[in-house]
């Protein structure tokens, strides 16, 4: 099953209060182009010498209801 886009759960609004959140499946493409089998797990792509601005990224994953899929991780490649 894919994730779906959106900020809250199912009844609520989308971001700003506006219309109605609508969760839209994305597309099953769980690999993704550069999936490499056991690659390391890490949850802070910073290294102690790096230089720059720090940016969060934050994000949710609902279903074809808008609920929160327990336990989904994001991959960022």
């Amino acid at each position: 099953m894919g994730g779906a886009g959106g900020g809250q759960v199912a009844g609520g609004q989308g971001e700003g209060g506006g219309e109605p959140l609508v969760c839209t499946p994305s597309d099953d493409n769980i690999l993704g182009p550069y999936y490499r089998p056991d690659a390391p797990f890490r949850d802070d792509l910073t290294d102690p010498n790096m230089v720059g601005v720090r940016v969060t990224v934050k994000g949710s994953v609902l279903d074809e209801t808008c609920q929160p899929i327990a336990g989904a991780l994001i991959d960022l490649w």
